[in-house]
């Protein structure tokens, strides 16, 4: 499956604040309340989400706060707590407790005839003793005493594991047997053990998916609760609340002044009122550069696996609506020529990939689309290519590029925006004219169009003029923006006529391990809404043991500083490259 249940970290951060949930432990008391839905006054908020993160407390008391003054003229008498099950303690996809909890608020007690009667559903199982480390619960059940001293609580863990199907059969019930003083919170934090930046762009995916209730988009999302995110999703629903209103966006190098590389945590935070829900408008977009799958990488995949590879980024991948790189070579079933070869030796450059590693990866990644315009792609000329196409297809992996029959673009219908990917080969013979002449074609058909470019020269830190000539002409006909490929190390940007062009991301995934430029790379994510690109420059490294890391902070800083002087932008975008992040207003 796509996601990788990975447990929350970060202990040390937890330990900096808190709000006295240390004291948080389970009582024994009496519950008031029954399995039943007399309707009663309207809530104004039926529902929200919050951090359980300490570090962000904060936002939990911003956001609380917020929603105890919204219903200050209701009465809260229960509150349905869902949080991950961080540590899969327990059985079963969902788990609850019947316990009451001290705190130092004093004592919440558990709403214990709605926990009841919850657990014979078949789809929940009583289990006190699964909640002794669950902090999504612990973290959150002072500020539940502090701000709706009178409600009961029934807290849900939920497994990443829980069927969708399974978890709108159990949001109906809730909802079914939810009066309206009945209060759903979500506890969950977001983004996780990437990088500030993309955080962010993965926090706005988050909340156009929770503005537009699309429940199906909500497996892609980086959070550490997905069913509870659909969970509270289908409630809200259900219940007649679906504006959604976000209110703190943020994260835990933001709050703590410190880019945490691989260990940041995203917050968002909202909560869901009567009216309208709204229609899905953000547009994300990850690009990566070569994938090369064959000699070294090849024997990589079948010592360890194909997971290995990507399994320190993983999350990565995760949010956009769209991951896209070059595929570097054929997927066939021909046995492998390259693998032990030599750099001198004639078949060191003739690649093919195996089908079931291949598509692992890709899979397991996430690669949506990929490139098939390039120098390799008919290394095992024109069978070859054909068996890529057909895996490809029968893997529903998108596709454009093909130097043989045609099909040099690919659209894609994503949120009702339709994005054209084109495909520019210098090593084909579809030269730059015929090329723009695509792109004109198809930007009448399309509301965006992207060109993957295989072009320059191997291993030049600079673009040379004839790509900046291409570049141009292809804007001049309607590009929006150029991802360039080919020369394995990664080339300065350029501004021109406000769309962006990469020369070179350099490689995604390669066996090119001589020298530093090589094995540092970039990803590109843009997230555009409305008239905004927001731009991540996403530095990556590939280990000597082939995994592929976010780039160490020194390197890191070297790429975009090395970046920002080549670059063509003027001194504001320069700043941006140097912090990886950049915005263009169309």
């Amino acid at each position: 499956m796509r996601r990788l249940k990975i447990l929350l970290v970060g202990i040390s951060l937890i330990a900096t604040t808190f709000f006295a949930v240390s004291q948080v432990r389970k009582i024994h008391g009496d519950g008031r309340s029954v399995f039943s839905s007399t309707k009663a006054t309207s809530l104004k908020v039926a529902s929200f989400v919050s951090p359980h993160h300490l570090v962000a407390e904060k936002i939990i008391e911003d956001i609380f706060s917020k929603v105890a003054d919204k219903n200050k003229d209701s009465s809260i008498e229960r509150v349905i707590l869902v949080s991950p099950n961080h540590f899969n303690l327990g059985t079963g996809w969902a788990i609850t407790s019947n316990a009451d909890w001290q705190t130092n608020q004093g004592v919440v007690l558990g709403d214990k005839d709605f926990v009841n009667a919850l657990s014979k559903t078949g789809l929940v199982h009583l289990e006190d003793k699964a909640f002794q480390k669950e902090h999504g619960i612990e973290n959150l059940l002072p500020y539940v005493k502090k701000y709706f001293p009178q409600a009961l609580v029934a807290p849900l863990m939920v497994r990443d594991e829980f069927p969708e199907e399974k978890v709108g059969e159990l949001a109906e019930i809730l909802a079914k047997n939810s009066d309206e003083k009945t209060l759903f919170i979500l506890s969950a934090d977001f983004s996780h053990y990437l990088e500030k930046n993309i955080s962010q762009l993965h926090n706005e995916k988050s909340i156009d998916v929770l503005s537009a209730l699309d429940f199906k988009q909500a497996s892609r999302l980086d959070i550490d609760c997905v069913p509870g995110l659909q969970l509270l999703m289908k409630f809200s629903d259900i219940m007649g609340y679906e504006n959604f209103t976000p209110k703190k966006s943020s994260n835990s190098s933001e709050i703590l002044g410190k880019n945490f590389l691989g260990e940041n945590t995203s917050y968002v935070t909202g909560y869901y009122e009567k009216g309208q829900k709204k229609a899905l408008e953000n547009l994300s977009l990850m690009f990566f550069g070569d994938l090369m799958l064959d000699r070294d990488v090849r024997t990589l995949m079948e010592r360890k696996s194909p997971n290995f590879i990507t399994e320190k980024i993983q999350r990565l991948f995760w949010s956009q609506d769209l991951n896209v790189a070059n595929l570097e070579g054929p997927i066939t079933q021909n046995t492998s020529v390259s693998v032990g070869t030599k750099v001198e030796e004639k078949n060191h450059l003739i690649f093919t990939f195996d089908p079931k590693e291949s598509i692992q990866f890709i899979a397991h990644t996430g690669i949506d689309i990929v490139s098939i315009g390039n120098n390799h792609i008919l290394n095992f000329k024109k069978e070859g290519l054909e068996n890529t196409e057909r895996v490809l297809t029968e893997n529903n992996i998108g596709y454009f590029g093909s130097p043989v029959d045609g099909n040099s673009y690919l659209i894609k219908n994503i949120n009702n925006k339709k994005v054209a990917f084109v495909d520019y080969n210098q090593f084909s013979n579809i030269n730059s004219q015929a090329t723009a002449d695509i792109i004109r074609e198809v930007k009448n058909k399309s509301d965006l169009v992207v060109v993957y470019a295989h072009w320059g020269t191997e291993y030049e830190l600079n673009k040379i003029e004839s790509q900046k000539e291409r570049a141009h002409q292809f804007i001049d006909a309607g590009a929006d923006i150029i991802i360039g490929s080919h020369p394995h190390v990664v080339e300065p940007l350029e501004i021109y006529k406000n769309k962006i062009i990469f020369y070179s991301l350099g490689n995604f995934v390669f066996d090119q391990y001589f020298s530093e430029d090589t094995k540092t790379m970039l990803a590109a994510g843009i997230s555009i809404q409305n008239d905004l690109q927001k731009i991540v420059l996403e530095p990556l490294y590939q280990e000597r043991t082939g995994q592929i890391v976010l780039a160490p902070e020194e390197k890191r800083n070297a790429l975009l500083e090395r970046l920002a002087n080549d670059s063509e932008v003027d001194y504001n975008m320069k700043q941006g490259i140097r912090a990886g992040y950049i915005t263009i207003k169309q």
